[in-house]
């Protein structure tokens, strides 16, 4: 077996002197791995594992970052919450060790792919771990969308926006705006509205074959532009009436590095 090649994202917010970065890096080295750093370009043909040093937004975006290369990521948590890392700065060595000897799993995620179509041309386009939010955006007034599965009409909304996450994203936005948590490893869609203006506002669970259509409206002529729409929380593009948002499953998989064997309600109940 050859050299382990290792490749690190920092948030540099998180470990602003690079201490935390450069104790892992010595650590890989002092086992005689090969060590890369963001900042000195991506990552090359023969990388073993991406490490990322921050929070789970940290992770979310290396995830997305990551897809055209094909490698596990393994999270080591200086953030906060760390719902998705696998360790932290007290038992990075310990993850490691295991990792380097084969003592780990491969936790495979549904991922979702976004289009914006506006006049029939697709505009936009965005892969997301989490979730895709179409909110209010520099404008407090209300949203108008209609809601099509498959093409088939299904509802139309008034509310602050919409919310499409993966099980994964079931612990985050759609979390705080009131939906359910579902299994993370689960291969399914879920929208849950923001701020409904309705007695029924609820989360809604589809299969993983399912293309979710959100349709922007504008039915009493009053809407004054201020959309948005944001992947895994990072600001896309702004939206306009008559636009169509496409979700769907990604044939892409985020695959993280699993070597703490706590299982999903025992995290569940460390971390929420």
């Amino acid at each position: 077996m050859g050299v382990k090649e290792f490749y690190i994202i920092t948030n540099r917010d998180k470990d602003p002197d690079m201490k935390a970065t450069l104790c892992v890096e010595e650590y890989l080295m002092s086992k005689g791995c090969a060590v890369k750093l963001a900042q000195e370009g991506a990552p090359g043909e023969n990388t073993d594992l991406i490490l990322v040093l921050g929070g789970d937004g940290t992770l979310i975006r290396a995830a997305r970052e990551a897809l055209s290369f094909h490698i596990p990521i393994m999270g080591i948590n200086i953030g906060t919450l760390g719902y998705l890392a696998d360790s932290d700065l007290s038992g990075f060595k310990d993850s490691l060790n295991k990792y380097l000897s084969g003592d780990y799993e491969l936790d495979r995620r549904m991922m979702l792919e976004t289009r914006v179509i506006r006049n029939g041309e697709v505009i936009y386009e965005s892969n997301a771990l989490n979730d895709v939010v179409l909110n209010r955006h520099m404008n407090l007034s209300v949203m108008q969308f209609d809601v099509l599965i498959d093409n088939d009409f299904l509802t139309s909304y008034t509310a602050d926006g919409v919310i499409c996450c993966t099980a994964t994203g079931s612990t985050a936005y759609s979390l705080s705006a009131g939906g359910p948590i579902i299994q993370p490893n689960a291969r399914m869609l879920m929208i849950t509205p923001i701020c409904a203006h309705s007695l029924t506002g609820r989360s809604i669970i589809f299969d993983e074959s399912a293309e979710i259509t959100f349709r922007l409206v504008d039915r009493n002529g009053t809407d004054r532009g201020g959309r948005g729409i944001w992947c895994d929380g990072d600001f896309g593009i702004n939206l306009t009436a008559d636009d169509e948002i496409k979700v769907r499953a990604s044939e892409e998989m985020a695959v993280l590095v699993r070597t703490d064997r706590c299982g999903f309600v025992q995290r569940l109940r460390q971390k929420m």
